[in-house]
């Protein structure tokens, strides 16, 4: 099992015990899409790229998600679980 998909189950296993629901992602014809897609009943939804540590979305990644961003949907990147886990936190301590 490679890092990446180390803190993303990490990163998931968080986020379920936080209660959101999560959907591993495949977008057929769609290079650059999104690895999950996390829901919260009441945060809503929000797209996620899992990266190896130090790395970043590639140019294609990037133009997806600004593609996404720009349909209104919300799209981040987390290359570590720790980073992840700091920001479903935020959820809890400002009522997002």
């Amino acid at each position: 099992m490679s890092l990446e998909t180390a803190h993303e189950r990490a990163g998931t296993r968080y986020a379920r015990l936080k209660g959101w629901t999560d959907f591993k992602l495949s977008f057929p014809g769609k290079r650059g899409a999104p690895d999950r897609l996390y829901a919260h009943p009441r945060h809503g939804v929000v797209f996620v790229e899992w990266k190896r540590p130090g790395k970043e979305p590639t140019a294609q990644q990037e133009i997806r998600h600004a593609e996404m961003r720009a349909a209104g949907l919300r799209v981040e990147w987390f290359d570590c679980v720790e980073r992840f886990i700091a920001w479903i936190d935020t959820f809890d301590d400002t009522g997002l």
